[in-house]
């Protein structure tokens, strides 16, 4: 009898002893089974989000390497029109940064050769400024017409006469100037019939000869376009409707900011 209760309280125990045991393993199976799970979530998560950076660094260099091909600017405030310079073996880079319809702004990647010896200087990032040819014209009226005086004649008729404009401008400071006629040169439009255009529109004149003094440059190392320069001889008040610039007015208007 003794024996038999001993033996049942053993096995008992050990029943017992077993459940115990068997309960911390099922938490560390559950405990296991759920790290595997999380882990498998952040390893695909962490896939997942590789393949979204690497499709936006895809989309990215696709989208650089269009503006790069297609010439197209990283800021545009309109399409601009005009000639686009490269310098034949010097010019190996073009990037469009910035335009509207009056000017662009481009990164030039320039290749300069040395003088004293074949190395070859590159500058990465040369800014360059595209914009339209214009004309300048200084515009000389008969000696026996006096502006003001509806061409009646007076003053020393030896000495001759000329136009200008006194006017301000956006960037000078709120001071007046004199200024010759000038305007931009339109697309397909020579610089003679550009300038002879302008001193109709803005006198009411025509020249019986332009004088051509030369062209420059804006600026020789950031370019600007070409300033073409013109003397009109013996321009007198126009019989005819003046020819008119195809632009329009509020065009006009907005390059030209001043009186």
């Amino acid at each position: 009898l003794d024996l038999n209760l001993q033996t049942n309280t053993y096995m008992k125990i050990t029943h017992q002893a077993r459940r115990r045991s068997l309960w911390p393993m099922s938490v560390q199976q559950q405990g296991s089974e759920s790290s595997r799970s999380s882990k498998k979530i952040i390893v695909a998560g962490i896939s997942i989000l590789a393949i979204v950076l690497t499709s936006l660094g895809s989309s990215r260099n696709k989208i650089y390497n269009l503006t790069k091909a297609e010439g197209r600017c990283q800021t545009s405030f309109g399409s601009y029109g005009g000639k686009i310079y490269n310098l034949d073996g010097s010019t190996s880079e073009n990037e469009c940064l910035v335009e509207s319809k009056w000017m662009r702004v481009a990164r030039h990647k320039v290749m300069l050769p040395s003088s004293s010896s074949q190395d070859v200087t590159v500058i990465d990032d040369w800014l360059y400024i595209d914009y339209h040819d214009r004309i300048n014209c200084l515009v000389q009226i008969p000696n026996d017409e006096d502006e003001g005086t509806d061409g009646k004649g007076g003053g020393d008729q030896q000495q001759p006469k000329f136009l200008v404009f006194e006017q301000t401008k956006y960037a000078l400071e709120n001071r007046n100037s004199l200024a010759v006629i000038g305007g931009i040169i339109e697309p397909h439009e020579a610089p003679e019939l550009a300038a002879r255009r302008e001193v109709e529109e803005e006198t009411g004149r025509q020249c019986t000869q332009m004088i051509k003094l030369g062209r420059f440059r804006t600026d020789v190392n950031r370019g600007m376009g070409w300033v073409h320069s013109y003397l009109g001889v013996n321009c007198r008040k126009a019989l005819l409707t003046p020819t008119t610039s195809t632009l329009p007015d509020n065009d006009k208007e907005e390059e030209e900011v001043g009186t």
